[in-house]
């Protein structure tokens, strides 16, 4: 299916949509755990739209920042960004396009997780940058998906 942003196979190869799936039980535990139970609908719903959103956005980025190295390198060297079935424009535009997601359905949620949304997205992105200088970034990295369930626990429970 062709998309604004190129194919829907070569974008879901870009961020590796599956890696996606990885992250949700964690988010989804969060939240459980918060409502005691099954959590109401419609934040289980935003917290997924939300989880997928932040995910492919740090995953476009990702693949921004390291568009050069991935060029030189003959193991990255078919990845759709680098071979151009998806542009940087488009890349651009895809990580726009996710954070609105993500910045709106953290605004769903509550006040806290809308407070929250931008700092969350600097978080997530800081790991592409930061494995340039420091071994470090695989405990950032480790943190970043280690904040899943507290942001499934915030949001169902803001206060708690």
């Amino acid at each position: 299916m062709r998309t604004p942003f190129g194919q829907l196979a070569d974008i879901c190869r870009m961020i590796k949509i599956e890696h996606s799936v990885f992250a949700l039980p964690y988010a989804w535990a969060g939240a459980f755990l918060a409502a005691r139970g099954l959590p109401p609908w419609k934040e289980l719903l935003l917290l997924t739209l939300g989880m997928v959103a932040v995910r492919s956005f740090a995953m476009a980025f990702n693949r921004l920042v390291d568009l050069p190295f991935d060029r030189a390198n003959p193991r990255t060297q078919g990845r759709p960004l680098v071979t151009g079935a998806v542009s940087t424009r488009q890349t651009w535009a895809f990580c726009a396009l996710t954070a609105l997601i993500f910045v709106a359905t953290c605004a769903g949620m509550n006040t806290l997780c809308l407070q929250l949304a931008v700092p969350a997205l600097l978080f997530a992105a800081i790991y592409s940058l930061l494995k340039r200088v420091s071994h470090f970034c695989h405990f950032w990295l480790g943190a970043t998906l280690g904040l899943a369930p507290l942001a499934g626990w915030l949001s169902v429970d803001p206060t708690g």
